[in-house]
């Protein structure tokens, strides 16, 4: 499931924004409006806690929405970077495509090289000192993010993507270190999760204020539209053969909050771009997440419940490929 919603969903997700931003807002590009899908297409699982961690939920169901969430802004960073940088040259008169691969060449190349090599290098060095006990489990941790802060750091002056190396890093980082070294993300998610809860104080004291002072009948039509439709259809098309209930299918197309990814990319505009429509792009985004803060934080916990209620009461003899047997055990916590 996570396979589908990542190389099905996401795509669909990012078309059907832009097509709908286009449809919708004439002012745009055709590079803006896919700016507008990218960047409004990543989740965020923190906004949906209570779906991820209740037990009544089948666990494959939250295992997949929690991996979504967890990849689908890497994935997503570098769509919205040739975004940008199309939409700039476009907006500069040139367009050429020339400068649009020099572009990637510097920006996702270079990133991906330093979190390839920072992840597979600091993936040995952790290994070596564990297989040694020269360092306490505490301190790897600390060592692994260090990794992530040390490849952005070396990617940005580089003209890298920092996001895209941190990124890589973990990713690579993760894959090496499976099975060889006790699970190091521990003080990572908990330092994670306390500056996410920061972010999104700073989001509503600061940001989402002027964005609603410029909201439009538009706008909001198409935050909702976003939240409501456009990933609930992606996830629809990219869940055919795979058996699963409507309710099901429902509920895993409901459950995609934008959050702190879809902030992060807005302000890459806000900091790096030169767009006619900049402050349209912005505003759509934090009216998009800031409405699904709300929505998504009002039914998190009801709706996972009643799903699954609804869960419980299918036949055990008739389990649908989204219940598996393990979704019957009691789990401890």
């Amino acid at each position: 499931m996570p396979g589908r919603l990542l190389t099905w969903g996401l795509p669909l997700t990012v078309m059907f924004g832009a097509v709908v931003a286009g449809l919708m807002f004439t002012s745009l590009s055709i590079w803006e409006a896919a700016l507008i899908g990218a960047i409004l297409a990543p989740t965020d699982a923190a906004l949906g806690q209570a779906v991820v961690t209740n037990p009544r939920v089948p666990q494959r169901i939250r295992q997949a929405l929690n991996v979504e969430s967890g990849l689908n802004d890497g994935i997503a960073l570098p769509l919205v970077l040739v975004f940008l940088a199309a939409a700039e040259e476009t907006a500069k008169g040139g367009g050429s495509l020339g400068g649009l691969l020099s572009f990637l060449g510097q920006e996702i190349l270079v990133a991906a090289a330093i979190g390839i090599v920072f992840g597979w290098l600091g993936a040995k060095a952790i290994i070596h000192a564990n297989n040694r006990q020269w360092i306490s489990h505490t301190w790897l941790q600390i060592g692994a993010l260090a990794l992530a802060v040390a490849a952005y750091g070396l990617a940005v002056p580089l003209g890298g993507s920092g996001f895209i190396a941190a990124w890589l890093t973990g990713l690579t980082l993760g894959a090496m270190i499976r099975g060889k070294v006790d699970d190091l993300s521990e003080f990572a998610e908990s330092l994670g999760s306390l500056l996410t809860m920061a972010s999104f104080f700073v989001f509503g004291l600061i940001l989402l204020g002027p964005a609603v002072g410029s909201l439009t009948w538009q706008i909001a039509i198409y935050a909702i539209l976003t939240l409501a439709v456009l990933r609930g259809g992606a996830v629809a098309l990219s869940m055919i053969g795979s058996s699963l209930r409507p309710g099901t299918v429902l509920f895993m197309g409901w459950f995609g909050p934008r959050g702190l990814a879809s902030i992060i990319f807005a302000g890459l505009i806000v900091e790096d771009a030169v767009l006619a429509s900049s402050d349209l792009i912005v505003t759509l985004t934090m009216v998009t997440v800031g409405l699904s803060i709300y929505a998504h934080g009002a039914t998190s916990w009801f709706g996972s419940e009643s799903y699954g209620r609804w869960h419980q009461r299918q036949p055990k003899d008739e389990q649908p490929a989204d219940h598996g047997a393990e979704d019957h055990k009691p789990e401890l916590d």
